[in-house]
């Protein structure tokens, strides 16, 4: 039921840490889903492959048996057209493993692998929690009047941490959160780089140059939109090789799509690694970021016992809410420290 109740909560996510997390977590898996029911559609209702073969058999069905046969082939070669195929003397380093049928699993699967991360921000980082203490800190950033709202919060969030042993829980698994991304850009990169682009890290680039410039492209063999495939056909107690020229009529959009794909990772490798050194900077500068929330009191001792969450949860408040209810519920935290320890300090109004 934990693992239900997770993805129930996964569906309904509203809120993260700040744009880079929904620019991973939910413009990322959405296009590339987007892109899979494009090719799903474009593959099984539309047709999708085109074979034209010099010599023909007698009997029904001919044509629709060579160009099926010809889609679930496992090697096909990419010749020119000028040269004479033999395909028992063919160079192997010529044959490209067929992999059109299987596009829109590829980009189903690299969907599934964006939405790891946020599965484990959602089920070890407590998402669910902060997302309740951003919704009620959204709800008193428009009340005129939220003082006691805001003590209300307050109350909340101290009565649940106290419980805790571990307060450090919500940024560690935060920042992890951030490597497993990065991680998860890196494989998707090589795995376009390798299989798709065929070791060439400049190819999508170069599809993307043209794209904007409106250039021809220069196909790699995974992506030639003329192919030859071979066919072999039993008839009448014989056997019988085809040689067919087949046209793959999506592998130009395709072509594109996996090159926007390799550098969205590329992209959002970036980003990630660049917010995860500010998470860092924040944390490091605790005093420093929560004096300015506080007008420019020295809050050594009062930063000192603010657990490592709760000043997550006060960003997070700044980043998904605003600066001013980020403000309010620290003064609030500092007044209520005030109180318990009897230091004396004047907030400025």
């Amino acid at each position: 039921m934990d693992f239900v109740s997770t993805i129930s909560r996964f569906v309904k996510t509203k809120s993260f840490a700040d744009s880079v997390d929904y620019f991973n977590y939910r413009f990322i898996p959405a296009f590339i889903l987007s892109c899979s029911f494009l090719m799903t559609y474009k593959q099984y209702l539309t047709k999708l492959i085109t074979c034209y073969t010099t010599n023909s058999s007698h009997g029904k069905g001919f044509d629709e048996y060579i160009q099926n046969q010809c889609y679930i082939s496992e090697e096909y070669t990419t010749y020119n057209v000028t040269e004479a195929l033999h395909w028992k003397t063919a160079n192997p380093t010529m044959l490209t493993s067929n992999k059109y049928m299987w596009f829109p699993i590829i980009l189903i699967m690299q969907a599934i692998t964006f939405c790891i991360p946020n599965g484990f921000w959602l089920y070890f980082g407590k998402q669910a929690d902060c997302n309740y203490i951003l919704d009620l800190c959204y709800k008193a950033s428009i009340e005129t009047y939220n003082k006691p709202s805001i003590h209300k919060i307050v109350k909340r969030i101290q009565n649940y941490f106290d419980k805790k042993k571990i307060n450090f829980q919500i940024m560690c698994v935060y920042l992890l959160t951030k490597i497993i991304t990065v991680s998860i850009c890196c494989i998707n990169y090589a795995f376009l780089w390798n299989s798709m682009f065929q070791n060439d890290w400049s190819y999508a680039l170069n599809v993307m140059k043209d794209m904007i410039t409106s250039s021809p492209t220069k196909h790699n063999s995974v992506f030639q939109s003329v192919i030859f495939c071979k066919t072999i056909l039993g008839d009448q107690g014989t056997v019988n090789t085809y040689s067919s020229q087949c046209l793959l009529t999506g592998n130009t959009l395709y072509e594109k799509i996996f090159s926007i794909i390799y550098c969205l990772t590329i992209f959002s490798s970036m980003v990630t690694m660049i917010d995860f050194i500010k998470w860092l900077i924040y944390y490091i500068f605790k005093d420093f970021i929560l004096s300015k929330y506080l007008k420019g009191l020295d809050l050594k001792a009062f930063s000192k016992q603010l657990n490592t969450d709760l000043y997550f949860i006060i960003l997070m408040v700044s980043s998904n809410v605003n600066d001013i209810t980020a403000s309010e519920l620290t003064n609030e935290l500092f007044e209520q420290y005030v109180d318990e320890t009897n230091d004396h300090y004047v907030i400025m109004a």
